[in-house]
Formats: structure tokens, sequence, C-alpha cells
């Protein structure tokens, strides 16, 4: 086992748990001012990024389009529901604008909403399945590109119902009903993974866990659910051919879809209560004895390869942890957040487990993590109800600032930051879209970003900026062709955490009427 280091055990946790509960940074941003919601789920669309919650009977949407910075929208309803709505509900984007939500509706059932325009305006609710509503259960809504499927399981019954669209949530193929053998289902937890066409259902009916199969995106499925061996699943894991899946008596590892299953085991973690994975790169969060038995130590495990071997040693977490602490993979990192008692904390590992870091900062309510940037949420007073205010604010990584001014073929340049900016790693911030072979400059300054009109731009790193000069890549005048690169090693200091600084691409350009073109600016956060 490998404890966390002793400053992130020890020294810096404590005053760390007390601040993620105490303080809401000054640039994050409340997203249920007036009503009183459930927790938000958040996803990333580009630098779109949107929240939905459960509340005053429907579901509530909040958007920012600059990467989390702003938030203009917030509280706006998808639409009314005429009888309670369950706070089961789920979120996928089915291509960039396309926005989709399912909520449950406790008579009706699974109703959908769909944006196309970046969720700016949302169709009239539709009801997917016209089935008895007897044992509402789980949700899984499971997007890739404009193939979009919604598995709902009834769990009072066995019974899992399935619908597929290949157009983004406009119209739909029949219902698919798959009907597990055996006696009713005795949970509403539906696990549900996608791998491009290849979709993995598992749920449980009763002591036994049954698994459904569809490897053409939801339009066919396996002729008859399939038993999975060990007893219920507890929790599982599948990358369109690897399973893994704790069961009531152990861990079972499929290689072939299903097809076959074998016993397999963790060393650490024998005993997962959490799993994620992103392609190969799959981890485990689980207790290190029965979580019945005696004190409780948790512990996370990374594989590079599915799970068949397991990358150095266990990761122990201080105790006494939380139950419901949860584990995360995005964008080549592992997140871990884990609750010491009433406080969220995470850490975080950019090489498959090698080595962690404590993301500093609070993240009371919640990390959505992201390619771009890391939303967190944060817990706070609803200053109109008094309740739980949920607060959102960039973590880590880049939000966008102003816009960019055209050149040579129209085109406009682009800057964004190539890495999240956590201490001890390297992100690198790119120009692209730019004239060929031409010079520019890229200013960086550590004040925080004002505007300043330079022409008819509008320039932000203003305050006694460092100006890199380069030459863009291309052949000369070629229209967006040019790119330009600089690396940015981020020092290991804690004390940087909650630092930004501001950047923003310059190129001369004969085509703009003031000679040159700017790029958006970025405010990137580090930690």
């Amino acid at each position: 086992m490998v404890p966390l280091p002793p400053w992130l055990a020890c020294g810096l946790l404590s005053p760390i748990m007390s601040f993620a509960v105490a303080q809401v940074p000054p640039h994050a941003t409340l997203l249920n001012p007036t009503l009183a919601t459930g927790y938000p789920i958040v996803v990333h669309d580009g630098d779109d990024v949107h929240a939905i919650a459960s509340g005053s009977g429907t579901l509530l949407h909040a958007r920012s389009r600059d990467g989390g910075r702003t938030w203009p929208l917030r509280e706006v309803p998808l639409g009314p529901f005429a009888t309670a709505l369950s706070t089961t509900f789920a979120v996928d984007v089915a291509g960039p604008g396309q926005l989709l939500a399912v909520g449950l509706d406790l008579f009706a059932g699974p109703t959908l909403w769909r944006s196309t325009d970046h969720g700016t305006t949302w169709a009239s609710g539709m009801p997917l399945f016209a089935t008895p509503t007897t044992g509402i259960g789980g949700i899984a809504l499971l997007a890739n590109g404009p193939n979009v499927t919604v598995a709902w399981l009834r769990s009072n019954v066995g019974e899992l119902v399935c619908r597929t669209s290949t157009d983004g949530g406009a119209t739909w193929l029949p219902i698919n009903t798959l009907v597990a053998p055996g006696p009713n289902s005795s949970s509403d937890r539906l696990h549900a993974f996608r791998n491009g066409n290849t979709i993995d259902l598992l749920w449980n009916s009763f002591l036994d866990a049954w698994h459904q199969r569809s490897t053409d995106g939801g339009a066919t499925w396996l002729p008859a659910p399939a038993l999975v061996p060990g007893g219920a699943v507890q929790v599982a894991s599948s990358d369109g051919t690897n399973l893994l899946v704790a069961t009531s008596s152990g861990i079972v590892r499929s290689s072939n879809g299903g097809a076959t299953w074998v016993m397999h085991s963790i060393p650490g973690v024998p005993f997962p209560s959490a799993m994620a994975r992103e392609g190969a790169l799959l981890a485990v969060l689980g207790t290190t004895t029965q979580p019945s038995f005696g004190a409780i130590t948790y512990a996370v495990r990374v594989s590079i390869d599915s799970g068949q071997a397991w990358v150095g040693n266990a990761l122990t977490l201080p105790s006494p942890v939380n139950y419901n602490s949860q584990v995360l993979v995005e964008a080549g990192s592992v997140y871990v957040r884990f609750w010491p008692g009433d406080a969220l904390n995470v850490v975080t590992s950019h090489n498959a487990g090698a080595s962690w870091q404590l993301v500093l900062g609070p993240v009371s309510g919640g990390l959505s993590p992201g390619s771009d940037r890391n939303v967190h949420i944060v817990r706070g007073t609803n200053p109109s109800t008094l309740g739980t205010g949920y607060y959102a604010y960039a973590g880590i990584g880049s939000t966008t600032l102003g816009i960019a001014t055209a050149g040579n073929g129209g085109i406009t340049p682009r800057l964004r930051a190539l890495g999240l900016p956590f201490q001890g790693t390297t992100t690198t911030l790119q120009v692209s879209g730019a004239v060929g072979g031409s010079a520019g400059g890229l200013a960086v300054s550590f004040a925080p970003p004002a505007p300043l009109p330079l022409g008819s731009a509008i320039v932000w790193p203003t305050t006694a900026p460092l100006l890199f000069v380069f030459a863009t890549s291309g052949a000369v005048g070629a229209p967006g062709a040019g790119t330009f690169q600089l690396p940015v090693a981020i020092p290991l200091n804690p004390f940087l955490a909650g630092m930004s600084f501001t950047s923003q691409g310059l190129v001369l350009d004969g085509a703009n009427p003031d000679g040159f073109v700017v790029s958006n600016a970025l405010e990137t956060w580090l930690r």
C-alpha cells in the first residue's frame, strides 16, 4: 500500500477540509440563485458547460459559453411536468450544440428534452416509453454522436426497456423490451456503458446479475439477457470488450464482451465500490476489508490495460472515509473524491497512479473533469431560500475571454491550452488558425485580465505582460495554416493553488484593416 504523501495526508489536509466547507471563491457563480434544487449534473461541450438539476417540478438548466467563467443562463426550466418529477435524470451531448436530458416523470415515465442550439431553446418534453410505470428504476442516456440510446430499468418487474435514435434524438426506433428470466429485480441501479456502437447493460434480478449487449448502437440486442456469475452486481465497468464486475461473492472479468467469465482479483482493493475508465485506463476504488467488518480502509488501484494487470501499488486514503466516495477518469487523469468526515477532498494522478497530488481549493459539492478545464461545484448558502446553493467555477484549466478578429480568408485564430496546468506538469499554449509564415506575439500576464481596445480588437493581458515573439508555421500567406506552441512548465508549489494567468495571441495579417489579428484570450487557473 502507498499512503498519501505526508504533506497531503497531514500537513495540508485539515486546513483544506475546513476551507472547502467555509469558502466560496470570488469567481464562482451561484447556479440556483432563487430556487431550491438538487445536485446538478455537469456536462462539457467544448467551451460550453451545462449544469442541469431537478427542482420546482422540472429540470432546470444553467449554461456557460466561456468554459465556466460566466453563467448568463440559470434556472431555465426545460419544461413543466404535469405530475411529480423523480430526482432520477440523465444528461448527455449528442454533438456540438446538441444537448439531451431525460427526466423520470412518476406517471408518464422517462421524458426527453432536446436542444439543438447549445441549450438556448428546448423542444417540448417527449415521453419515450408507452409502458406502465410500475417499478420505477434507473435511467441511462448514452450518446455516440447522433446515435443515442435510452435504457430504463423497471426495478420491481425485472424489466429493462430501451429505445434508440440515429438522428440525435429527433426521432426514435421502436421500443425494445429486455426481460431477465427469474424473480423480480431487487435493485434500481442500472450499470450502463457505451464504447462507440457497443452498449453493455448490467442490472440485478433478486440475487442474480444480468447482462445485455448491443453491438449496433442499440438497434438489436442479445436474444436474451445472460447471467453473470458470482451473484448480484455491486459495481462494474466496460470498454466494449473487457468487462470487470464486482459481485456479491467476488470479482469476475470478461475479455470477450461477456461471452465467458473468469474469477479475478484486484490486489489491495478486494472489495470495489466504484470504477471509472477511459479507454484502457481503469481506476478502481474500494475497501481493503469487508465494509461491514471493523475499521474500514479505502484504497485505489489503477490499470492501463482494462484491468488485466495493475500498475504500481494501491493508494490508501486517510481514514475515516465516508462510504460514498467516487473515482473519475477523464483526459488521461484519475480523480478520487472522498469525504473524511463532512468535507469533500479530491486527489488526482496524471501518470496512471504512479504519483498523486491533492486538488487544492473548495470542491465541497463535486468535481466535473474535462479536457480543457475542471469545473468545481461548491456547496454554500442560497441567499434566497437559505437552503443549499450550488456555486460553479473553473478550478483548473482555461476559461475564454473576448473574441478573435478575422484575417486572411476570413479565418479567426484560436488560442487554447493543451493539458491541464496541475503543479509539476506542463501545459502548452497553442495558437492555431492564423495566417501561415507570419510574425506574431503571445502575451502572458499574471495580473487579472482587463479589456483594452487595440484597433478594432480587444486585448486582455494588459498589465506587465511577458511577450513571446514567434513565427507561425505553414506556407507564407496561407489562410488558417499558421500555428505556434509555447510549453509552460508549472512549478510544484502548493502556494500556486488558485492563481491564474491571462494570455492572448497577436499575428500580423494584412488582410485585416488593423494589419494584425488577435486570438481569443484565456484566463488559466492553476491547482
